[in-house]
């Protein structure tokens, strides 16, 4: 009896959700340790310490959009890599406790402060970002993982300050870049069905490309005059900033990202320098200074389309409701003609409805109203005497107006009368 009562626990369900569990746990883990083992192919100035360390931004959008119960692939991912790389078991364990807290830190912040995922939704969310990632976020990671190399002796003392300033601005960048371009990819995806969507996106990705092989790429020499074409990379940002959204912006500002590290790695482009480290680390300043303000550009239009979009909501419903206005006073103004004979007794019946009007309106807009039955807004317009009685019939058991119908209960009852 308890082998079939433990047998019978394990339902089809939950079997199929333990599978998908270990996939999505199995399949992050792998992303990660494949990301930065590409990524530790580029460090310069420690095996461990590279300046383009894209698994910080994937990590922080795997948490930030699937949850905190991803954080054991992130740090199984994260020993993995570094295990294999350089250091012990000791040094790899504390390196992938930093890269974890890296990002359930910084998950757990943007959650409390930016309300989830739409921290790129508004200026102040972008800002909020940025900066979580500058202080709290990232310099877990660099702080845990230089110090226990340096504890270990696989680094000196002497180099903790250059290795630190590498480790902190890859990871600063990788989440500037990489993070928000996953989000928004997840968050809001394109319309390729529309034409008008497909055709925008298109120009402006090609425009992208062409810019990054002019500016950046190793295909064409590099020149004096060449150095300046940097900073065409704004063009393309302002463009999506202004033109586009937020996914598009953060996606140009990968792809242009992209392209200056292609041409960094092969000593072309306008950040080479004597090393190829202070060579990143140009680089980086270069990505961190113009991709956060063109996301927080791209934000502050997002907002002002918002805004214009909800004035012109509000301008055609108060349109909407003028015409109604006139619709019932006219209402009013025919059913008391057909019951007077004289302008005397029109214009004395007309002012009285008005006033009645105007009096119901003012009570339900100033005063603390939670709803109203029907039956009572029938049985109440019936004690004047008027032509409410035939809707006493109507059955209105389930039927109640709420307090958001608060300035449209007097409509509704002269609809109800005009009717």
């Amino acid at each position: 009896m308890l082998a079939e009562k433990t047998y019978t626990n394990f339902r089809p369900a939950d079997i199929r959700k333990r599978v998908k569990d270990i996939v999505e746990l199995s399949s992050i883990a792998i992303i990660y340790v494949a990301v930065a083992k590409l990524s530790l192919a580029l460090a310069s100035i420690h095996p461990s310490a590279t300046p383009i360390w894209p698994p910080t931004g994937f990590a922080l959008a795997v948490v930030l959009l699937l949850g905190y119960r991803l954080t054991p692939a992130i740090f199984l991912g994260a020993f993995v890599a570094n295990v294999t790389t350089a250091g012990s078991i000791s040094t790899s364990l504390a390196i992938a406790t930093g890269n974890t807290l890296e990002s359930l830190v910084g998950a757990y912040l943007i959650n409390q402060s930016s309300d989830d995922c739409s921290t790129f939704d508004t200026p102040g969310g972008v800002v909020k970002f940025a900066l979580i990632c500058v202080i709290p976020s990232t310099v877990i990671s660099a702080t845990l993982g230089v110090g226990s190399l340096s504890l270990a002796g696989y680094a000196d003392w002497s180099d903790f300050r250059s290795i630190w300033t590498t480790w902190w601005m890859g990871d600063l960048a990788g989440a500037l870049v990489i993070t928000p371009a996953i989000v928004l990819w997840s968050t809001d995806p394109p319309r390729w069905l529309e034409r008008r969507e497909l055709f925008q996106s298109s120009v402006i990705y090609m425009a992208t490309i062409v810019v990054g092989l002019v500016a950046f790429s190793p295909l064409l020499e590099q020149t004096p005059t060449r150095s300046s074409l940097a900073f065409l990379a704004i063009l393309p940002l302002m463009w999506a900033a202004l033109r586009r959204n937020q996914r598009d912006t953060a996606t140009i500002a990968l792809l242009l990202s992209c392209f200056a590290v292609w041409g960094t790695i092969t000593n072309a482009g306008p950040f080479v320098r004597s090393s190829l480290n202070e060579s990143f680390l140009l680089l980086l300043a270069f990505i961190i200074s113009v991709c956060v303000p063109s996301l927080a550009l791209s934000a502050e239009v997002a907002v002002r389309r918002r805004y214009q979009e909800h004035v012109k909501f509000i301008m055609h419903e108060l349109s909407h409701r003028s015409k109604n206005l006139l619709s019932i006073v006219q209402s009013m103004a025919n059913q008391v003609a057909r019951q007077t004979k004289s302008f005397d007794d029109f214009y004395a019946g007309f002012s009285g409805r008005l006033c009645a009007f105007g009096e119901t309106h003012d009570l339900l807009v100033e005063s603390d109203w939670h709803g109203a039955d029907i039956r009572e807004l029938i049985r109440t317009r019936d004690e004047r005497g008027e032509t409410w009685c035939a809707l006493r019939t109507y059955r209105c058991r389930q039927h109640s107006m709420g307090a958001g119908c608060r300035s449209a209960q007097p409509a509704f009852a002269h609809h109800l009368e005009r009717d």
